[in-house]
């Protein structure tokens, strides 16, 4: 007796094999492919162009561009959403990864959206142009992704540029440029890159790369070129009834670079601007922002090893009361217009180990008294390593070092010690680079991951005979995508990844086509 037919006879059927379905080889549309896909399949997507509406539901599928999100484009050709994923079928057990979403024009969520508590995680992905648009009530919100209330979003290795939320008539606001997450949604981003995106209306915008009414929690990313009215990068927080009464979000931005934003009203919050939450904001690079660089509205928490530094508005703006208030600690804020400005009377030792100074309208203002000198807070200039370059990083004879910090405060700023009188090396131990890549050849994408604790700065990709064909930034970061353009031929080549201290790493790389 054949053993499929034996198990069958005693109940048992045997678990059905993942299928992997090729577009346009087996499928001859994206759409045809996920109709015909089981929970568990795969759906292949050669490279080429996509003009289609896709809906995906009551089903998990992984979804990935063969060659790379550069060479695998769905476009909503300016006029429709690219995906609509809807209900709880859809789990983070989905998948799509290396596609790029590209000119998709719909409210909300013109290039995803996300309702009925679906959810998803996207890798290596790139959102482009995506619009969401229109008068009030039409929901204009998530250029590039919408959350509804319960769904999920993982995001990493992304790229978002030039994506819009606008109200066009005269009311309201657009809201989360890039992402929207809606009350009772779960928003996780790493490693991902957020440039021009812009949320606006007659009333202003909110959110110029990231709206945040849920909860979120987001590491590792850049956010460069934002507008919008409150939030020019990331406007988060706000209470919600979750039906054991009001609840303040829960925001985590750890590890993160702001630069280039800038907020309509100058008390927009031109970096982060985080209302009734209890928030995490650590290790964070803010510059040449304008607005406040960083606002916290009735919020807990804590503020903590930031690098708040020449930006065009105040440092830190905080709107307390004596039993709602954060911890703001080990942050240096130098060389904005106000300094540190505070509303409202925080317990005492609620603000301690700060460097605030050389700010152009003052260290201290509105309800908060010249704090220097107290609970370790000092007024000296942090004597970055090459500040006009965005070099952050101390010199050995900083104040903010931990070697001549105040007693208890360690290292204050987001950034160690990486030059100066000693020795870089009997100061930072020079770790080494790690430079890998993966995977190699190259089909399509690669990953360069690195040591991000080393002080690495710059990876440029060389061809055989010195010519440069990519170059990236990698201070503060850890991993860098890169998708070789189609003018980028077969062949060797070459990627070095260089530290602050001039300590280099090289390795070969093939590029298959």
């Amino acid at each position: 007796m054949p053993l499929v037919l034996f198990l069958a006879l005693l109940g048992f059927t045997p678990p059905a094999v993942a299928a992997l379905i090729l577009v346009p080889d087996q499928a001859p549309t994206i759409q045809d492919a996920i109709t015909a896909a089981a929970s568990g399949d795969s759906i292949l997507v050669r490279a080429g162009s996509y003009a289609e509406s896709l809906i995906l539901s009551g089903k998990d599928v992984t979804i990935f561009g063969e060659s790379g999100a550069a060479a695998t484009i769905l476009t909503g050709s300016t006029t429709f959403r690219i995906l609509d994923v809807a209900g709880a079928g859809v789990t983070t057990a989905t998948v799509l990864a290396d596609l790029t979403f590209r000119d998709g024009k719909a409210a909300p969520g013109a290039g995803i959206r996300m309702s009925g508590g679906a959810s998803l995680t996207v890798r290596r992905c790139r959102f482009l142009g995506n619009r969401a648009e229109g008068t009030a009530g039409s929901g204009a919100a998530g250029g590039a992704a919408f959350l509804g209330a319960g769904s999920t979003l993982l995001v990493e290795d992304c790229l978002f540029q030039e994506n819009l939320a606008a109200i066009t008539d005269l009311s309201g606001g657009g809201l989360g440029g890039a992402i929207e997450a809606m009350r009772g949604a779960w928003l996780e981003v790493r490693s991902s890159e957020f440039m021009g995106n812009t949320a606006s209306g007659f009333e202003g915008g909110f959110g110029g790369a990231i709206d945040v009414q849920g909860d979120a929690l987001i590491e590792d990313c850049r956010f460069s070129g934002g507008f919008a009215m409150e939030g020019a990068a990331i406007r988060a927080g706000y209470l919600y009834d979750d039906g054991s009464g009001l609840r303040e979000r829960e925001i985590v931005i750890r590890r993160c670079v702001f630069d280039h934003n800038w907020a309509s009203i100058f008390w927009g919050g031109a970096g982060i601007h985080c209302a009734y939450a209890t928030m995490t904001i650590e290790n964070n690079t803010h510059f040449a922002n304008t607005g406040i660089a960083l606002t916290a509205t009735y919020s807990r928490g804590t503020i903590a090893h930031n690098t708040v530094a020449d930006n065009n508005g105040e440092g830190i703006e905080l709107e307390v009361t004596s039993q709602v208030f954060p911890t703001v600690s080990n942050n240096i804020i130098a060389r904005n217009g106000p300094g540190v400005t505070v509303y409202g009377t925080p317990p005492a030792g609620s603000i301690v180990c700060n460097d605030v100074w050389g700010n152009v309208q003052g260290n201290y203002g509105g309800d908060c008294p010249d704090l220097t000198g107290i609970y370790g807070n000092l007024s000296a200039d942090p004597l970055f390593c090459n500040a006009p370059a965005r070099d952050f990083t101390l010199d050995a004879r900083s104040p903010c070092a931990p070697a001549q910090s105040p007693p208890g405060c360690e290292l204050i700023g987001a950034w160690p010690v990486a030059c100066g009188v000693a020795a870089v090396d009997e100061v930072v131990p020079a770790l080494p680079l790690r430079l890998a890549v993966h995977p190699n050849p190259i089909h399509g994408s690669a990953t360069f991951n690195f040591d991000a604790g080393a002080g690495a700065q710059a990876l440029e990709i060389h061809n055989s005979s010195g010519r440069q064909v990519a170059a990236f930034l990698a201070s503060g970061r850890h991993a860098v995508t890169w998708q070789p353009s189609p003018d980028v031929p077969a062949g060797i080549y070459f990627a070095t990844l260089t530290a602050r201290t001039g300590r280099s790493e090289t390795i070969k790389v093939a590029v298959l086509r």
